[in-house]
């Protein structure tokens, strides 16, 4: 039996060790106010609508965002890390000022909205929201987060504001 064990290290011995899959960090490359192409909506059990966009382009650097219906605000960020072009998990949190939102749908006002995504290691990517119903224009500071595992590995803030009435 001795003799298998060795046997079978020394088959696997002879292999490439494989890749460990390795997340140093995610550099935000810019954030603010985006255009983007809608592909899809639906609504998740919460009456939140969840978007698949495509061609993010960064129309306004700020982290000052008027609450108005249509409008997109993000960030764009890379996943540095090995092997480049390997797919990793990550959380995209977007946390929402007091008192929370509140769809029609909802029991209860909603202050987190947890969504995970799957972007490739050296990949520029975007994760952002969509300010597309009334009750959603929730004025003061709404917070993104990227999660690789138990690490907060990025975070941007913007303060949403009231339009100025004419």
């Amino acid at each position: 039996m001795k003799s298998l064990a060795i046997a079978f290290l020394a088959v696997f011995a002879s292999y490439p060790a494989i890749a460990q899959v390795q997340v140093k960090n995610v550099e935000v490359l810019d954030y603010g106010i985006y255009t983007v192409d809608v592909k899809s909506s639906r609504r998740d059990s919460q009456g939140m609508n969840e978007n698949l966009t495509t061609s993010a382009r960064l129309a306004k650097a700020t982290t000052t965002v008027p609450a108005e219906r249509g409008v997109e605000f993000g960030i764009r960020y890379k996943i540095d890390g090995a092997p480049v072009g390997t797919a990793v998990s990550l959380r995209e949190l977007t946390i929402f000022p007091s008192p929370g939102m509140r769809p029609p749908t909802a029991s209860q006002p909603i202050h987190i909205s947890r969504t995970t995504t799957t972007p490739k290691i050296g990949d520029v990517s975007y994760t952002g929201y969509r300010l597309d119903d009334p009750w959603e224009l929730l004025p003061g500071v709404w917070v993104i987060q990227l999660w690789y595992g138990n690490r907060k590995v990025a975070q941007q803030n913007f303060t949403v504001i009231a339009p100025l009435r004419r």
